[in-house]
């Protein structure tokens, strides 16, 4: 937490021009707005350690003007902000708050002076993780009249964080709820840390459409691998979701992670490609695995080269049958099939006009599956308004409309992002 000064200096160096004008056998008491002579050193001696943020001395130092006989106002005006300044950053909540009380009493605070003055103290409570005592200045500063548009947002920050240090996981997403929507009516986007930690909570909370949700924001803003991975993830895990989608998952995963780093997700992909019709693809996932040393190595070496071999000979049948006028298939499923074929043998723009010709045809069983993967093939192509236009289209309830949403998100990425 960034620890904001408080304005302590311009009371000292006033009480320093008054104490050198004043003789050292003066009267005891000081003027109205001077110090003592021999109060005046511990004063400045403590504001010297405030410089060089020795909090601790600086609160040590400031006991030496307690002994020294009672304060006039202007005395203890001084004393009251150097030891709140102090307590602030040694983290001594308590002392931060007696500060605080005895300058309000004091009277001579200006108004719009108290939210930085309320400021410090919770400060302190943070630092000392009192986390109560930390949510009830919090709340008190984002309701000071005299706090800054900056304070208030601070003030909403340190409440919802104590609240997740308390553990109130329902206290800390409703309150970073408010936070975000705040910023956003500013013309603010939500910072990654902030959006992690309202998705900690959601996830304490077991509130796994609202995690999602956060995670959907975080990808759009900060879209970087764990965040995708994780949300793929729960995507494909989620109750009503259909086991034959895994592989489009993955192939999305694959995407938007740049790359699979599990060696079982790249298993997978090959072998439901493969048992889908796809050798062709099956067989560049697992290249790629071997180039890169995923496959060949360790206990599951032997069944990789199985899968490979196996793959090899397909994805051989595959490419002799697309060569010349290709495969005659009417049947709109097939047709679809073949389309991606072509599309993973580098023939895309016939590919993409295959399966486009199936869905023409309207006697596909499942549409959405292949208008997902056909806005996906567009996705890849570079074709993104085609894309964007298709996976638009997809309502499939099966997890087909979850995973066209995540492409959206993908799409909506600068290129350089994705």
């Amino acid at each position: 937490m960034t620890l904001l000064a408080l304005a302590v200096v311009p009371p000292v160096a006033q009480a320093q021009a008054t104490a050198a004008a004043t003789p050292a056998s003066a009267a005891a008491s000081a003027p109205a707005d001077g110090v003592r002579p021999e109060l005046f050193p511990v004063l400045a001696g403590a504001q010297d350690l405030l410089r060089q943020q020795q909090f601790s001395a600086a609160l040590a130092k400031l006991k030496e003007a307690d002994v020294l006989g009672a304060k006039s106002p202007y005395e203890a005006f001084v004393t009251e902000r150097l030891r709140l300044a102090a307590a602030s950053g040694a983290g001594d909540g308590a002392a931060a708050e007696r500060a605080h009380d005895a300058l309000i009493a004091g009277g001579r605070l200006p108004a719009a002076d108290r939210a930085g003055l309320v400021q410090a103290v919770l400060s302190a409570y943070y630092r000392a993780q009192d986390h109560q005592r930390s949510i009830d200045w919090a709340r008190r500063l984002r309701q000071e009249p005299s706090a800054t548009p900056a304070q208030q947002s601070l003030a909403q920050q340190w409440l919802a964080q104590s609240l997740y240090l308390l553990k109130d996981y329902a206290g800390a997403a409703r309150e970073m709820q408010a936070e975000l929507k705040a910023g956003e009516a500013a013309g603010q986007a939500p910072g990654e840390e902030r959006l992690r930690l309202l998705a900690s909570a959601q996830a304490q909370l077991k509130d796994m459409a609202a995690y999602q949700a956060t995670l959907e924001r975080l990808v759009t803003l900060y879209p970087k691998k764990t965040y995708w991975a994780d949300l793929v993830g729960r995507v494909a895990s989620r109750e009503g979701f259909a086991d034959r989608l895994v592989l489009d998952a993955l192939r999305l995963k694959a995407v938007v992670c740049g790359g699979l780093d599990e060696t079982s997700d790249v298993m997978t992909l090959a072998e439901m490609a493969q048992q889908g019709g796809q050798s062709i693809e099956a067989r560049r996932w697992i290249q790629q695995a071997y180039a890169s040393g995923q496959f060949g190595n360790g206990p599951q070496a032997a069944a990789q080269a199985k899968l490979r071999d196996a793959v090899q000979r397909s994805a051989a049948d595959d490419e002799a049958a697309l060569k010349g006028k290709g495969p005659a298939v009417k049947e709109a499923l097939a047709q679809a099939s073949w389309g991606q074929s072509y599309i993973a043998a580098g023939q895309t723009e016939r590919g993409l006009a295959m399966m486009e010709e199936a869905l023409a045809k309207g006697s596909l069983k499942r549409p959405d599956e292949i208008r997902l993967r056909l806005g996906a093939a567009y996705a890849q192509a570079g074709q993104a308004d085609k894309a964007v236009r298709t996976l638009q289209a997809v309502q499939g309830s099966d997890g087909s409309a979850d995973l066209a949403r995540l492409w959206l998100l993908h799409l909506k990425q600068p290129v350089a992002a994705r």
